[in-house]
């Protein structure tokens, strides 16, 4: 068995990266095609197994190339939730998602700084 060398290694992030974006673009249009309905739920129906969804389709996020906002807006509307709901969990989410790097830099970057 060998293993990858380090440029097959950068072949397949650069293919990876390049075709997520349209992966997920095309689960985006086939999500708002499909499922986007004018009489949704409310996202205050939401229940515990669909907050594991959508976490699970925040994740997707680690794959370069992919939309945090637009996997996660994918799978609102296939659970269900309207457009305007969908967006909104969507932006809800990523609260924690920015502050949680942005409070661990700062704390890193406070304990460089001598004399702060």
């Amino acid at each position: 068995m060998t293993l990858p060398t380090g440029g097959s290694i950068a072949l397949a992030r650069v293919a990876v990266g390049a075709a997520a974006p349209t992966l997920f673009g095309l689960i985006l249009a086939a999500a708002d095609r499909l499922r986007a309905v004018r009489y949704a739920k409310p996202v205050s129906e939401l229940t515990f197994p669909q907050a594991l969804g959508y976490g699970f389709a925040q994740a997707l996020a680690l794959i370069p190339g992919v939309s945090r906002s637009g996997g996660t807006i994918s799978a609102g509307l296939f659970m269900g939730y309207s457009r305007e709901g969908a967006a909104r969990y969507s932006f809800l989410l990523a609260i924690p998602a920015v502050l949680a790097p942005v409070s661990w830099n700062s704390s890193r970057s406070a304990r460089r700084c001598p004399g702060s």
